[in-house]
């Protein structure tokens, strides 16, 4: 009689991460790369994906090398672990929604500070607003002001 190898979370994960890596490398395929020179818009998903594809393959290496690694025996999650899933999932289609009309900052500060809130299990928090502030700011800089790249400015305007 044979027995299949258990299902580890280093598997699942792997072939997860190496989907999406595929996918994100095949979506950015009709983006610009670039030169070293002048990167283009299209070399940071190219680059995710690379190292997504990396990380999956230390992932299903590790899964195939030791299948009792990513073993573990839990409790199944409770029913706000789902609800929160959903409400990333929901929060992350009403930013694309309402990035063009908001504005990436308004839109990236709002879906953090929520995605804070939710990580923190408090509806209303100082760490999560400053956090939020932070994190949009820092993205904002790194597309806009050292990488270069337009993002909508919505009802701000000229930022």
């Amino acid at each position: 009689m044979i027995v299949a190898p258990a299902i580890s979370r280093d598997l699942v994960g792997g072939v997860a991460f190496l989907a999406v890596g595929l996918l994100t490398i095949w979506l950015a395929t009709d983006l610009d790369v670039g030169t070293l020179r002048l990167v283009g818009p299209g070399a940071m998903p190219i680059a995710v994906g690379v190292a997504m594809i990396g990380l999956a393959a230390a992932l299903i290496v590790r899964a195939v090398r030791r299948p009792e690694a990513g073993v573990v025996e839990e409790e199944p999650p409770d029913t706000w672990g789902y609800a929160r899933v959903a409400a990333v999932i929901v929060l992350i289609g009403l930013f694309i929604l309402v990035l063009p009309v908001a504005g990436f900052l308004i839109s990236s500060f709002a879906l953090m500070y929520v995605f804070y809130a939710i990580g923190i299990g408090r509806p209303f928090s100082r760490f999560a607003l400053v956090a939020a502030v932070v994190s949009s700011l820092a993205a904002y800089g790194l597309f806009v002001l050292i990488l270069g790249v337009r993002l909508p400015a919505g009802i701000l305007g000229g930022l």
